[in-house]
């Protein structure tokens, strides 16, 4: 099933990228714009994969990241939708990189969901704050928001799959 639903999904996806090409030459997007879209063409192509992988083992391929340039690229996918609701984004970087090894997709996806949780938590605008800082070969990353927080009785489920406190949830955890 995973095969069939990749399958017809890939065939727009490549409609898709061959239209935003002839956005790109005939200049109707920013660079900028058209650089995100390929970026989440990408990882609807990296998510289709992984539905392929369902029956087979998975290989994950860990790099050096810059932890830094992934949390900017996230602020620039998730902007529109944070400008949309008066919301302020702000990343504090350690004045040098943080490298880190992992896999950049998958880290961009937490931050993604980390950071459209708070956008989804303040109705009245705001501000997401993210401090990152790196000691002791150790890297902490800081994320706060001006939302009402998480409800003591909630905060145990964190993490936990087939859960949410959302109306339309994905029930993920």
């Amino acid at each position: 099933m995973s095969a069939a639903i990749a399958h017809e999904v890939l065939n727009p996806l490549t409609s898709i990228f061959g239209f935003i090409q002839l956005l790109k030459e005939n200049k109707h997007l920013s660079d900028e714009y058209i650089e995100v879209i390929y970026s989440e063409i990408d990882r609807i192509n990296l998510v289709l994969s992984e539905m392929l992988l369902c029956a087979k083992p998975e290989v994950v391929s860990f790099k050096r990241i810059d932890l830094t340039q992934t949390i900017g690229n996230v602020f620039t996918l998730i902007s529109s939708e944070a400008n949309m609701k008066s919301i302020q984004l702000s990343l504090q970087p350690s004045p040098h990189p943080i490298w880190v090894y992992g896999e950049e997709n998958r880290l961009k996806q937490v931050f993604i969901n980390i950071f459209k949780n708070a956008i989804e938590a303040m109705e009245t605008g705001g501000k997401i704050e993210v401090i990152l800082d790196e000691q002791n070969d150790f890297v902490s990353i800081f994320v706060k928001d001006h939302g009402p927080g998480i409800p003591k009785e909630i905060l145990g489920m964190i993490g936990q799959p087939i859960y949410t406190s959302k109306e339309k949830g994905q029930d993920l955890g």
